[in-house]
């Protein structure tokens, strides 16, 4: 039987969230470029046809709530692991 501790550091779940926040840190930079492509595909479109492709307005708005997601899970203001590990956001 292990010995109760008041301290986090021993805690498993503390470690399993350390990990996860490891992993998301690693994921904003990727979906920070996704976004960017994006808004460039957007931008082009605009320029040619006159009018941003309206299937894509959504996908930008779902990444940029991602990353607040994944921000509000590492500074601890959420304790609601990001998606895959929960639902994908909504575009609204």
């Amino acid at each position: 039987m292990k010995p109760e501790s008041k301290y986090r550091f021993f805690e498993d779940a503390h470690w399993v969230r350390l990990l996860l926040m490891a992993i998301f840190w690693l994921v904003v930079p990727v979906i920070q470029f996704l976004i960017g492509v994006v808004a460039i595909v957007q931008a082009l479109a605009a320029l040619v046809r006159q009018e941003p492709i309206e299937s894509l307005t959504p996908l930008g708005s779902q990444l940029a709530r991602w990353v607040l997601q994944i921000n509000d899970f590492l500074v601890y203001r959420s304790d609601r692991r990001p998606f895959p590990l929960s639902d994908w956001p909504d575009a609204e």
